[in-house]
């Protein structure tokens, strides 16, 4: 979890699912993770109209530094993402990859399975 100093700040919760073997995956999720703390640092505030433009900056530069260490190790490696930012008052969800964020209440049921394939065209 990143957190503000301020409860009144913008809370960032992540999950990293690391891909490419056991330590390729956990260096990929790492790096995604070190980009985020910058990104937190430097970028998220409490204006939520931003939020979506500023996830969309972070996953681009993360894919870049990822790419440039597959570049660098000449091994494949990548990391799926949930993503959750708050305020307080508003809350934000963002799935990378094959990870979900699932919404929990008392009276819903939740869904065991998601069928994962899918046809690109």
């Amino acid at each position: 979890m990143l957190r503000s100093d301020s409860l009144e700040g913008v809370n960032i919760f992540a999950i990293f699912d690391g891909m490419g073997g056991e330590s390729n995956g956990r260096l990929a999720a790492k790096i995604a993770a070190e980009v985020l703390c910058k990104y937190q640092r430097e970028k998220f505030n409490g204006n939520t109209d931003q939020w979506s433009t500023t996830v969309s900056e972070y996953i681009n530069e993360a894919n870049e530094k990822i790419c440039e260490m597959i570049d660098k190790a000449q091994q494949n490696m990548g990391s799926t993402m949930v993503l959750i930012i708050t305020n307080g008052y508003h809350v934000k969800a963002y799935n990378l990859g094959d990870s979900r964020t699932y919404l929990y209440s008392p009276t819903t049921d939740i869904p065991s399975s998601t069928n994962e394939s899918r046809q690109l065209s």
